[in-house]
């Protein structure tokens, strides 16, 4: 099996390509450079099984609307057409749990929850879910989607545990964007690597998550007392991008591949900050 990881130098897919190469499948990575330009995409395309599509050319929060447009979508229709004309198997994309449901109401949602993203960021993974379900309408593309919850783990730079972990060692303050009420779903890496590798053998979409909601501040006493250090805080008024709280339910990849997340949080913010220190 030939596969190629797109977005393979990132904080994910470093971790899936470690795996990858365990298995000892024949592995390609590609840059996030060469994923705009289509006979490079191409070329990268010719001769592989699977491909992974790892790459976001913009972050959660953005506000440019059509700049994820181009890098985003209008990129990933030059991967799927190379797909199709290589034959290739099967897609598999991370798409995002936290952002292409929109607001909750803060229960645990499910792959037939409606999905109305807030955030642009949100509205390209939605884009792209549907033209991978147009691409297997079209031309028998199989895919595989899991949205993904907020992912963390070793080696991660960008995202609130991170920062909230840098800020504790620092001193430097932590940009608190409202009250500390907002919930998240925090999903440790292997975990996630997990479900990446168990989706080549999946067709369909599937939320990727642990079903409980942690808010801010009980993230941020976490990390105090793990750290033994206090994180200083600069509150800022909410922000309208992020929704108020965002959990997934995780029982259609539970029953049908049986995949559950074994890391709790308290093991994977320990293991995350002991790969810093």
């Amino acid at each position: 099996m030939t596969t190629l990881v797109l977005g393979g130098t990132g904080f994910i897919g470093s971790h899936l390509v470690q795996r990858l190469f365990y298995d000892n499948p024949r592995v390609f990575l590609r840059k996030r450079a060469d994923f705009s330009h289509y006979r490079a995409v191409d070329k990268m395309v010719e001769g592989c099984t699977v491909v992974y599509h790892l790459i976001n050319a913009t972050l959660p929060y953005s506000n440019d609307a059509s700049y994820g447009l181009g890098a985003n979508v209008a990129s990933t229709l030059n991967l799927l057409n190379s797909c199709v004309d290589h034959e290739v198997k099967k897609v598999i994309f991370t798409s995002s749990g936290g952002t292409v449901y929109g607001q909750t109401g803060g229960f645990a949602v499910n792959e037939s929850d409606p999905t109305d993203p807030i955030s642009f960021y949100g509205v390209t993974k939605l884009a792209i879910e549907k033209y991978l379900h147009a691409y297997r309408a079209q031309f028998g593309l199989d895919y595989c989607i899991l949205r993904i919850a907020n992912a963390y783990g070793p080696g991660q730079t960008k995202g609130v545990i991170p920062r909230l972990f840098h800020c504790a060692m620092t001193g430097e303050p932590f940009e608190l964007w409202g009250d500390g009420s907002v919930m998240r779903d925090y999903v440790y890496v292997d975990d996630v690597v997990d479900a990446l590798i168990e989706a080549r053998n999946q067709e369909g979409v599937f939320n990727i998550g642990t079903g409980v909601g942690v808010t801010i501040l009980e993230l941020i006493e976490r990390i105090e007392s793990l750290t033994r250090k206090p994180v200083n805080l600069n509150v800022s008024e909410g922000r309208k991008v992020d929704v108020a709280a965002n959990v997934l339910d995780f029982s259609k990849a539970l029953r049908t591949f049986r995949w559950a997340p074994k890391t709790l949080l308290a093991d994977g913010l320990r293991k995350t900050y002991e790969a810093m220190i």
